[in-house]
């Protein structure tokens, strides 16, 4: 009688959390749907690094008096392709850009490479004791 052994592999994805600028929103301003997400690159310009999954009704209405119209010129343009988002290029996204002063806290994967997640993240919160300025030019994973 032989033994046979059968190895099993298994996908474990770590999760972190991270902070990043809130850029703009799809949906409403007042009840938004999904944050689009900035980090600083090394020269201080804010870049599109993600976004949220869709929000709960409890997070909408807490973020819905916090993103506000931008006063200046935005760094973003008026529609983004969906590649910065980890989704299939060709497409792009219709959205409502904000002015980036909005720290929110987010529960990401570690799928971060060329200067974005891969995957929707999930807000946890905001960081209203942090600054757009706090936050330092991210690390990818393929530095």
């Amino acid at each position: 009688m032989s033994t046979r052994v059968v190895q099993t592999r298994r996908k474990v994805r770590t999760r972190t959390t991270a902070d990043a600028v809130v850029g703009g929103v799809i949906g409403p301003l007042d009840t938004p749907e999904v944050l689009l997400l900035g980090l600083p690159d090394d020269t201080g310009r804010l870049r599109v690094a993600g976004r949220t999954g869709p929000l709960t009704l409890p997070a909408r209405r807490e973020l819905g008096t916090l993103p506000m119209p931008p006063q200046r010129t935005h760094p973003w343009p008026e529609r983004i392709p969906a590649s910065r988002f980890g989704q299939l290029p060709g497409d792009l996204v219709d959205y409502t850009p904000t002015e980036p002063l909005l720290v929110v806290e987010v529960d990401t994967d570690t799928c971060f490479d060329q200067n974005r997640w891969r995957h929707p993240t999930a807000f946890k919160r905001v960081r209203a004791e942090l600054d757009p300025l706090d936050l330092s030019p991210p690390r990818s994973d393929d530095e």
